[in-house]
């Protein structure tokens, strides 16, 4: 593990988390962008709820990929993989203004998209490791991980500001230009962290941990995807004006950015308890979605306010307890777990879509309910798990 560094403000913790965050952000914009202009994309390639729901589970699938990229940055390092990240988000979203003018052009473009996100994630988690000083990484990773919250936000402004004016492709475009943006501001963490080195396996109790919380961030994710992707159909099925539910999921959004980093400062003080606070975030989030199964406006309002806030806080807690878990080979821990969430992705909004489009939109909330559930009940047994092999070189996470 990266030392402490000395005494005092480091300026490396800011501008090492604010450029992982920002190759975090623009790598997953394009999903988000997909949900936030769905009724526009819906309507121009005439496509129905299922279909938009398996583009979206395409993105997520190349994300399955993020397994093989993070041994890959246990060797390299993560800088030329951010470097590739953003270039290939870039890519993702310029074509998509371009040239997606039918559902094949779509799903290849979300499957580049995917792939390109598979690449930062690992990439940023190593990133932090190297750039931010160990007592700060609890809010380091809060920061991190709202990137897909902000990258949520950014989505939902672009509908009543682009997509409801100009079109939704220059929703696209814009999204393009800000990851051209971030390409350029990656550089090597200075001062540098400590170099690269080949993974070694981490004990078996640790190894049952992290597949443990893999499969608990597959259920979270399945539950959280199924919620960017298709909060503001739902809200427009609901009642909602589509520009007010557009409105809605930017508000959501910034309500998880602020659990998050808040999530980030306390782990900081209290690391031990990252895994049991990520599963009463989860446990509360999947009320949240239950009271949405009523979809009605004011359960809408109530149920997102708990899917967004708490439902969404925990992802910076898990990734934070699970790189320190296996410090040998954190880039292929958080390439792992990247992997669990695509899993869920991939899942959960095809099945949302599925069921969505062949019940309702509230029996579809009701799976999205008991996924969350069951992922908070899997990140406790994991937290159970993993407090026996607690060692000097993971003290951050061991239990007391």
């Amino acid at each position: 593990m990266v030392p402490d560094g000395e005494a005092g403000p480091e300026p490396r913790t800011a501008v090492g988390t604010a450029i992982a965050a920002g190759i975090a952000t623009v790598s997953i914009i394009p999903l988000f962008l997909l949900g936030a202009v769905a009724p526009q994309i819906r309507a121009e390639l005439n496509l129905g709820k299922p279909a938009l729901g398996t583009a979206a589970s395409v993105f997520l699938g190349a994300m399955l990929l993020a397994g093989v990229f993070g041994k890959l940055v246990d060797r390299t390092g993560p800088v030329l993989f951010m470097r590739l990240a953003a270039a290939g988000a870039a890519l993702t979203m310029a074509a998509t203004a371009l040239v997606a003018h039918n559902y094949a052009a779509l799903l290849g473009l979300m499957a580049l998209g995917g792939a390109s996100n598979a690449m930062a994630s690992p990439a940023v988690n190593l990133y932090l490791l190297h750039a931010v000083a160990t007592r700060r990484q609890g809010l380091a990773y809060g920061v991190k991980q709202s990137a897909p919250a902000l990258a949520m936000f950014l989505g939902g402004l672009t509908v009543p500001a682009i997509a409801l004016t100009i079109g939704w492709r220059w929703s696209f475009g814009a999204g393009a230009l800000l990851a051209a943006a971030a390409l350029l501001i990656v550089r090597e963490p200075r001062p540098p962290g400590s170099s690269p080195t080949r993974a070694t396996p981490p004990p078996r109790a640790v190894r049952s941990t992290v597949w443990l919380l893999a499969a608990a961030v597959a259920c979270g994710s399945a539950a959280n995807f199924s919620l960017s992707t298709f909060f503001v159909d739902s809200s427009v099925s609901a009642g909602f004006d589509n520009g007010v539910a557009a409105f809605l999921l930017a508000g959501g959004s910034l309500l998880a950015i602020a659990v998050r980093v808040l999530a980030g400062q306390l782990v900081d003080r209290a690391p031990r308890w990252a895994l049991p606070a990520a599963a009463g975030m989860m446990l509360t989030g999947s009320v949240g979605y239950a009271i949405m199964i009523a979809q009605v406006p004011v359960a809408v309002v109530l149920g997102g306010t708990l899917a967004f806030g708490l439902g969404w806080g925990w992802p910076g807690l898990v990734f934070f307890a699970a790189v320190h878990l296996n410090p040998a080979g954190p880039g292929a821990t958080a390439g792992l777990i990247s992997s669990g969430v695509a899993v869920g992705g991939v899942i959960g909004p095809m099945l949302f879509g599925i069921v969505a489009g062949s019940t309702s939109s509230g029996a579809a909330w009701v799976v999205a309910a008991v996924l969350s559930g069951l992922a908070g009940l899997l990140v406790a047994w994991g937290w159970h798990a993993g407090r026996a092999p607690a060692t000097a070189d993971s003290p951050r996470v061991a239990s007391a």
